[in-house]
């Protein structure tokens, strides 16, 4: 979620329109974010991110394997990718990745796959700052998927240089006196805006010394399953839209935001490449696969929401969470993997971002066809296909 896309509404009409958080409320709280999570059991076990005694052990909880590896927070364990033996008669055992039985899907796999193979390092700092550090061991569960998160998006193309501040925040107060000793200028701290009714929030305006802000609220009010994509993607998705809002168009004379793109491309980029990212370092299943069960355990009232709702209803980028505006966080993760395969690959994705030179929505379709060579009408047909296609009509 993203402040800046609702920069030209007063606050009070924000706080009915800002995005639903990504994991599960406290009780009795107000859905406010399209990324909510399911509130069903969770029955992976908690042990990635705890610590571990030495380096290369294993362990298995639940039928699922877990392996001691160093990380900036000490030894933790993390699961394991899962090994088949090899097909020669010696004991040599090779990692398997599983691959997509969707067309689409696996050319985003092998485009996916050769990126991380490349020899290329994030410029991203994280400085991570948290309102209340003795109880730290949900953020440092939370800070996982980071690292993995900016090594990838720099493998892609879509390196954000400069500092992020991560803050980990249990009151509003807090925020505030966090980021305004940070000097940071994002308009809302001088309002009454609520930023921990979302789990993950990106600030619209810079802070001091080069750097930009997200605040993740109380991470005792995530999914309780440290390991789980729903807990993990809160971050890199916020992260992201920091790229989006620094890199996008023609920031640097107009402050972007989802106002100049569509909600399917603004909202389902970060969360498609939150799951990648994910992926990169859960290869027991395929970046599909991890999408299907994504929507299976954790939001299955997400999929019911958005139960024939198509490509156009995600445009606005104003559209509230609830149907359809949320569908953009779900069903506009597949636009982008379409998008992907078939039109130019990830710097497509990137062009489409960054080559826009008008302000507002009124140009994109002729910016849409500049980049990927396709007019958009047809693209959303296609992708209304392609909806059917993958189960998530």
């Amino acid at each position: 979620m993203c402040i800046v896309c609702q920069g030209a509404m007063a606050a009070a009409s924000v706080l009915a329109s800002v995005v639903p958080a990504i994991a599960q409320p406290e009780p009795n709280v107000k859905n406010l974010r399209p990324d909510r999570g399911s509130q069903q059991t969770v029955t992976v076990p908690e042990v990635a991110g705890t610590k571990c005694q030495k380096v290369g052990a294993f362990r298995t909880a639940k039928l699922v394997k877990f392996q001691c590896v160093k990380s900036t927070k000490g030894l933790r364990w993390v699961i394991t990718t899962p090994k088949s033996k090899s097909t020669t008669t010696t004991t040599t055992t090779t990692t398997t990745i599983p691959v997509p039985s969707d067309e689409v899907a696996k050319i985003v796999h092998e485009l996916l796959v050769a990126a991380v193979a490349k020899d290329v390092a994030s410029a991203t700092k994280i400085q991570y700052l948290s309102e209340e550090p003795i109880n730290s061991s949900g953020e440092d569960a939370a800070k996982l998927g980071v690292e993995p998160a900016l090594k990838l998006f720099a493998q892609l193309g879509f390196d954000l240089p400069m500092t992020v501040i991560v803050l980990f925040a249990k009151t509003e107060d807090g925020v505030r006196s966090k980021l305004f000793a940070e000097g940071c200028t994002d308009p809302y701290l001088k309002t009454d805006f609520q930023y921990l009714k979302a789990t993950g929030v990106a600030l619209q305006q810079g802070c001091s010394s080069n750097r930009v802000a997200v605040v993740a609220g109380p991470v005792s009010h995530w999914v309780r399953s440290t390991n789980s994509i729903e807990y993990q993607h809160t971050l890199p998705h916020e992260i992201f839209h920091q790229w989006q809002q620094n890199t996008s168009s023609s920031c640097v004379t107009w402050r972007c935001g989802n106002a100049d793109f569509p909600k399917w491309l603004w909202e389902g980029t970060p969360q498609f490449l939150a799951r990648a990212a994910f992926w990169s370092w859960n290869r027991n299943q395929n970046q599909a696969d991890w999408f299907d069960y994504w929507y299976a355990a954790y939001r299955p009232s997400d999929k019911t929401m958005c139960q024939a709702v198509t490509i156009e209803e995600m445009v606005d980028p104003r559209a509230p969470w609830g149907r359809p505006g949320g569908c953009a966080y779900s069903k506009g993760q597949l636009a982008i993997e379409l998008l992907v395969a078939k039109y130019g690959g990830f710097e497509a994705l990137k062009n489409l971002h960054t080559t826009k030179t008008t302000p507002g929505l009124s140009g994109f379709a002729d910016h849409f066809q500049r980049v990927t060579g396709r007019t958009l009408a047809d693209f959303y047909s296609e992708v209304n296909a392609y909806f059917l296609k993958r189960n998530f009509p």
